[in-house]
């Protein structure tokens, strides 16, 4: 009956919403002009802060393409979903809970074409309601996506994954009927820009297949051109249909307490969600080729965002920096990140070992930092900045066993005799370790400000390097002994270097 009544009230609200458009606003030809194409890829080690874990499982990969006009958005969206092993018993809260002992994997693809009117039912200066109805289809089955997750997989060095799909060579299509709705109001005014806040539904319906549905609070500021930078903190509820454990599974770590955070520069844009009671965390990266075609509104650099890659203790971090000039001055305040999420803590021993007979380490190493930059030149004008950057804050180390694609494993008793044993665990997580941290970073900025620019920002390149001091070295090289060899690189001052994009935005 649940169902019913969310079906007849997604029918509701599209109907209405349609009688709310004006018959000449969908017979204006411009509005059904694409003004932007996204093509983007996901996946879950993007961890921000380490507010989520990747265990490549679940939603491990995906490849979207959005286009999007006035009148209509259309989204393609292409989902590997994988479970490298379970047991009835587990709990995707308590890793420690014992399970039966017989092992449960599978994956299975999902492959959406959605077809969607974004409606203004009401717009004043200071409050909105919109919606948006859509509807399409979901393809599930065996799409040989396993094909392009493996080859990537051995473009990188990782270790394949191998697991058998839930329905073998078949699919089925399922009529997929969505819909979002969000009531808003402006909080505060920033020149061309608004912050605005808002609550926030959509329910989603793979008829026959799964529905899920969210409701959450949304902080934005946005623009003319688009939602800068949106916050959101909710709550999801999920329904599998299917009978499939995998996807029993997958949902279930999509329950509960969720946090997203979206950041669109126009060129590049970054969502990422994750779930704060299972710890799943996905993110996706896209980019508007359109936006390349279209004519910037950019005059200054009110707010400024760097995204990119660093090395530290020979590791690839991911970084997050967001800034606030502050005019006239030359410093500007910073709150930034860095992280990696899940990674092997011996590159080749995935490679190497039987997965049903040995665990996998894994490493997750996060950096949450606050402090000023100071620019020794007029960025507008010079082709390169130097810089200098000092903050401060916690940096966190965990480690973990992974047990659950391990089916039996051997035991040596107190006379040298050896047994086999089935395995019942999932993992081994160690309590996360926190460090007081504090960076310095020297680097060089290229491009002079404005060069380069689309919409409401301009981009620059930035390379740096510095160092990372932490006040307890001897507690974490203890910590990471067993599971990494990465104990043997610490010490109280760590080197770290990198590059990234610097994204300024005119608000």
């Amino acid at each position: 009956m649940k169902k019913l009544i969310l079906l007849l009230l997604t029918a509701l609200l599209t109907v209405a919403g349609l009688y709310a458009i004006s018959i000449s606003e969908y017979a204006d030809p411009s509005s059904w002009i694409p003004e932007s194409l996204y093509i983007g890829m996901g996946n879950d080690k993007w961890a921000l802060a380490n507010i989520s874990y990747n265990m490549d499982d679940q939603l491990s990969f995906s490849e979207h393409f959005y286009v999007e006009a006035p009148a209509y958005w259309l989204d393609v969206n292409m989902l590997a979903i994988t479970n490298r092993g379970w047991q009835n018993g587990w709990s995707t809260l308590d890793f420690s809970a014992e399970g039966d002992g017989n092992k449960i994997d599978g994956r299975y693809d999902v492959t959406q074409i959605f077809f969607s009117l974004p409606l203004d039912l009401l717009v004043t200066d200071n409050f909105y309601i919109w919606i948006r109805p859509e509807a399409g289809v979901s393809i599930i089955g065996d799409q040989n996506y396993a094909f392009l997750q493996n080859t990537l997989h051995k473009l990188i060095n990782a270790a394949p994954l191998e697991v058998d799909y839930e329905t073998p060579g078949k699919n089925m299509a399922k009529l997929s009927l969505n819909m979002s709705a969000e009531v808003g109001g402006l909080l505060l005014r920033f020149g061309e820009s608004l912050l605005s806040i808002s609550a926030r539904a959509d329910f989603m319906n793979a008829i026959g297949f799964g529905y899920k549905q969210h409701v959450y609070g949304v902080l934005g500021l946005i623009s003319k051109e688009n939602d800068i930078l949106t916050m959101g903190l909710g709550y999801s509820f999920c329904q599998s249909a299917s009978g499939w454990k995998t996807q029993e599974i997958y949902y279930e770590y999509l329950k509960g307490p969720i946090f997203t955070l979206s950041v669109n520069s126009g060129l590049i844009r970054f969502d990422y969600f994750s779930r704060l009671r299972t710890g799943f965390g996905y993110g996706v990266i896209s980019v508007d080729v359109l936006s390349l075609f279209k004519k910037s509104t950019w005059k200054e650099s009110e707010l400024f965002l760097s995204m990119g890659i660093s090395s530290q203790l020979n590791n690839t971090f991911y970084n997050v920096r967001v800034g606030a000039p502050i005019k006239g001055t030359g410093f500007s305040l910073i709150a930034s990140t860095r992280f990696l999420s899940g990674n092997p803590s011996y590159k080749n021993w995935e490679n190497m070992m039987n997965p049903e007979n040995y665990p996998r380490f894994k490493r997750s190493y996060s950096a949450l930092l606050l402090g000023v930059r100071y620019d020794f030149a007029d960025s507008r004008q010079a082709f390169v900045t130097p810089y200098a950057e000092l903050t401060a804050g916690i940096m966190s180390w965990e480690v973990r066993e992974l047990w659950n694609m391990v089916t039996d494993y051997t035991v040596y008793d107190e006379q040298g005799q050896e047994s086999t044993v089935r395995n019942k665990i999932h993992s081994l997580v160690t309590p996360k370790l926190l460090s007081f941290a504090a960076d310095l970073e020297l680097g060089l900025t290229f491009i002079p400000e404005g060069a380069f620019r689309t919409g409401n920002s301009t981009f620059r390149i930035n390379f740096f390097s510095g160092v990372t001091f932490i006040h307890n070295p001897k507690a974490v090289g203890e910590y990471l002994s067993y599971s990494t060899d990465d104990s043997v690189k610490i010490g109280r001052l760590i080197p770290r270097w990198g590059v990234g994009i610097q994204i300024g935005f005119d608000l």
